[in-house]
């Protein structure tokens, strides 16, 4: 059970546990896989996590336990998803003009609904395959 983040700047590990619902080495091991997560570890190797680590692992936690997706869907879908903020932050931190070809919403959501049906009829041709033993 997933719990309210608190407005406190940043959390401790434990907290982050608690708070998307994993277990440490759970949220250890995502963070040697999505880059999305990138806590501020100290000197004394205390790891602090922000609101936008937060909001990854609960979109990771969901793309892989509800909707089932592999590691490396997860990153393809996470870059769909958050690469609309994340590259639009990095623009105005640099104060550069942002390239005209950035995805928008829009366009995020047709790729998104996309990759659905795909996965559909993949999965149908899967199902098609199995019922009449193709190989």
């Amino acid at each position: 059970m997933e719990k309210k983040v608190s407005h406190q700047s940043t959390f401790k590990l434990n907290e982050v546990c608690s708070i998307a619902g994993v277990k440490p080495y759970v949220l250890r091991f995502w963070e040697s896989e999505f880059h999305e997560i990138s806590p501020r570890i100290d000197e004394d190797d205390i790891r602090y996590y922000d609101h936008q680590d937060i909001e990854a692992i609960t979109l990771i936690k969901k793309l892989l336990f509800e909707e089932k997706l592999t590691i490396e869907k997860t990153k393809l879908e996470l870059k769909l998803r958050i690469v609309g903020s994340t590259d639009d932050q990095v623009q105005d931190e640099k104060n550069e003009p942002k390239e005209e070809n950035r995805l928008n919403q829009e366009d995020i959501d047709k790729l998104i609904l996309a990759k659905d049906k795909l996965s559909s009829i993949v999965a149908l041709t899967d199902s098609l395959k199995q019922s009449h033993n193709w190989n």
